[in-house]
């Protein structure tokens, strides 16, 4: 818990409330596989209820990447680390469904 001496208005500006998951496929469009769907939806919910008892104003911002988008962010931030996943994994250019297990 957070003490009473805590600068609220520092923690409130300077820390972004993002979660962002990965996974083959978007768990939270399709709600498959429903174990995976249900403990993404309950640490949304946790996380949630955590920041918002210590800054009621913040939003909570929730992102979920499937194995094309890390991709294409792996391919942004670096081409290197791309082209080492490429061949570590021996991907086809239909595009990275032997990679999931990388990430």
């Amino acid at each position: 818990e957070i003490s009473e001496t805590f600068d609220r208005s520092w923690y409130a500006t300077s820390i972004p409330h993002n979660l962002l998951f990965t996974y083959g496929h978007n768990v939270l469009k399709t709600e498959t596989p429903w174990h995976l769907y249900e403990n993404v939806r309950k640490t949304v919910a946790a996380y949630t209820k955590a920041i918002k008892k210590n800054d009621p104003a913040s939003d909570v911002r929730v992102e979920f990447m499937d194995s094309n988008d890390c991709h294409s962010v792996i391919e942004d931030a670096s081409t290197l680390i791309y082209q080492t996943l490429r061949s570590k994994a021996k991907m086809s250019d239909e595009r990275y469904e032997s990679a999931d297990h990388i990430l």
